[in-house]
C-alpha cells in the first residue's frame, strides 16, 4: 500500500467506524457511549472538513497546473486521474454532516463550510466532466493532433510493464466517480435548499420537506450515508492504488526517482489533521464521568 495516500484511509475508516457506532448507540442517546461518541464525532467532523477543504484546493491548483486535465502537459494524465478521484473521496465522508447535528451548537457552521468545500469540488467535478466528455486533440478528426492509436501505442510505450487501469478498469472507475459525484451533489444541494427553505410555507416546500424526513432520521439517515459512503468509495481506493502503482513503474521506466511516494509537509498533515479525533477518544477514556 502507497504509504503516502494513509491519509485518506484514515478518513473513510473513521467515518465507517463512527457511523456504525452512532448507529448501535442511537437507541439510547442518554447512554455514556453515546455522549461519548458523539463528543468523538464532532471532533472528526471538523478534522474531515478541514482535510476536504485543503485537498479540493489542492486538486484544483493540480488541475489548473495540468490545463484542467485537457492537455497532456508535463505527462500529467496520472496526476490528473488521481486529482480526480481523490476529490470525491474526500468528500464523500463529511456530506453526512450536512444532516446530522451533533448537539455542539455546530452544525450550522459545519453546513457553510462543507458548501465552502463543494464549491471547490464542483470545479474538479466539472474538469473530469469536461475532459471525459468533451472533443479532444486526440482522434480522427480535422483538429486532432495525435491518433488515436498513436496515443495508445504512446501510453503502452511509457507505461511498459505497469499495471494501470485497463479500459473496463477506466469504464468502472467512472462509473463510480461520476456516480460518486452526483450522489454528493444531490446530498449537498438537497441539504442547503432544505435550510434556504425552512421557513418558507406552501404545499410545494411541504412536500420538499417531507422527501427529506429520510435522511432527517437520524438512523435511516446515517445508514444510507454508510451505504453510500461504501458503494462509492471502495472501487475508486482500489483505482487510485492502481494509478499509484502506475506512477511508480512510469518513474521507473523513465529511471527517475518517485517523488510521488515520499512523505511530504501536505501528506504529514494530511495524517495529522486526525489527532484531535484521538486526543478526544483518550478524553473520554480518562475522564468518563465528564459525559
Amino acid at each position: 500500500m502507497s504509504k503516502v495516500i494513509i491519509g485518506y484511509y484514515v478518513e473513510f475508516g473513521l467515518a465507517c467506524a463512527l457511523s456504525l457506532l452512532l448507529l448501535s448507540f442511537n437507541i439510547n442517546r442518554h447512554n455514556k457511549l453515546a455522549r461519548a461518541t458523539r463528543k468523538i464525532t464532532a471532533a472528526y467532523a471538523d478534522s474531515a472538513i478541514a482535510l476536504a477543504l485543503s485537498v479540493e484546493l489542492a486538486c484544483a491548483i493540480v488541475l489548473i497546473r495540468k490545463n484542467f486535465g485537457l492537455g497532456s502537459y508535463d505527462f500529467g494524465a496520472l496526476t490528473v486521474q488521481i486529482a480526480w478521484i481523490v476529490a470525491v473521496l474526500v468528500i464523500l465522508p463529511i456530506i453526512n454532516f450536512c444532516w446530522l447535528d451533533l448537539g455542539d451548537d455546530r452544525f450550522e457552521l459545519r453546513l457553510c463550510m462543507i458548501a465552502s468545500t463543494f464549491i471547490m469540488f464542483l470545479m474538479n467535478f466539472i474538469s473530469r466532466m469536461v475532459s471525459r466528455f468533451s472533443s479532444g486533440q486526440v482522434g480522427t478528426g480535422t483538429d486532432s493532433v495525435l491518433h488515436q492509436s498513436e496515443e495508445d501505442q504512446l501510453t503502452a510505450l511509457c507505461l511498459a510493464g505497469s499495471e494501470g487501469l485497463s479500459s473496463v478498469g477506466i469504464t468502472v472507475i467512472d462509473v463510480f466517480s461520476i456516480g460518486g459525484s452526483l450522489w454528493t451533489s444531490m446530498t449537498v444541494v438537497a441539504a442547503l435548499a432544505d435550510q434556504c427553505l425552512y421557513a418558507v410555507k406552501g404545499a410545494t416546500t411541504k412536500r420538499f420537506h417531507e422527501a427529506l424526513d429520510i435522511f432527517k432520521d437520524e438512523r435511516r439517515g446515517l445508514a444510507i450515508n454508510v451505504a453510500a459512503l461504501m458503494i462509492w468509495s471502495i472501487p475508486q481506493f482500489w483505482a487510485l492504488m492502481k494509478l499509484r502503482t502506475a506512477q511508480e513503474q512510469f518513474a521507473a521506466n523513465l529511471g527517475q526517482a518517485n517523488g510521488n511516494d515520499e512523505w511530504s509537509f501536505g501528506q504529514i498533515l494530511a495524517v495529522v489533521v486526525f489527532l484531535p479525533v484521538f486526543a478526544e477518544v483518550l478524553q473520554q477514556y480518562l475522564h468518563p464521568e465528564r459525559n
